[in-house]
């Protein structure tokens, strides 16, 4: 979020000014920024993938989408990684795991022709496995709303419900913020900084009525 890729990617300003402020660097909840980061990337990679692109980049923490499929899929769990305690609650997912070596496309291809119906896998990851979901007030975001079409699929879930003939409806997915990582003000304050250069260009040349022959140069 604040190391660019690359020398001429650009970091939001935000960050460049929080970093000038050690204990405000402490402060700042880097999880949830970049989290946020990461549902905004795959919201829009979503779109992308109807291109049939060969490849696509994820931002913020990717890995936290690995640890959810290797848990959600006991399957990719075992090739990716190595689960250290089958009892492990109420801490980070992530210090549960211990990476596997590298593996290839073709292995993951693979796993769909060894899947049975006989195979765990879970449409949501929950603590103890059984579909129980633990809610804490320090998980609760400031902007979170409660969707009821979420709780009638996951009890749809929990009933074992036959999504063979399902018809699924689909909305395009539209523009919003997921939360820390905002862009609007970057964006409102770079069109007034375009709206003044326009007025600039716009302006008529005077210097040979004031007599003054510098250069005029925009702030």
């Amino acid at each position: 979020m604040v190391c660019a890729r690359g020398e001429k990617a650009n970091i939001p300003f935000k960050y460049i000014k929080l970093v000038m402020d050690l204990e405000n660097v402490r402060k700042y909840p880097w999880g949830v920024a970049s989290f946020d980061l990461l549902c905004e990337s795959i919201a829009k990679t979503r779109d992308k993938l109807k291109e049939k692109t060969t490849s696509y980049v994820l931002d913020g923490f990717s890995y936290a989408l690995q640890i959810w499929a290797m848990e959600a899929v006991p399957k990719i769990g075992k090739l990716c990684g190595k689960k250290l305690n089958k009892g492990f609650m109420n801490s980070p997912r992530c210090v549960n795991w211990m990476g596997a070596a590298k593996i290839s496309y073709g292995d993951f291809n693979r796993l769909e022709n060894i899947f049975t119906s006989e195979d765990d896998i879970y449409p949501y990851i929950s603590w103890s496995g059984n579909y129980v979901v633990v809610e804490n007030v320090a998980f609760r975001r400031a902007d979170e709303v409660e969707d009821d079409r979420i709780k009638v699929l996951m009890r749809m879930i929990h009933t074992k419900h036959d999504f063979s003939d399902h018809i699924w409806e689909f909305e395009e997915t539209p523009e919003f913020s997921w939360g820390l990582h905002d862009k609007q003000g970057e964006d409102d304050k770079q069109g007034e900084d375009d709206e003044v250069a326009e007025n600039d260009e716009e302006a008529p040349n005077n210097d040979e009525e004031d007599g003054s022959d510098e250069d005029f140069r925009t702030p």
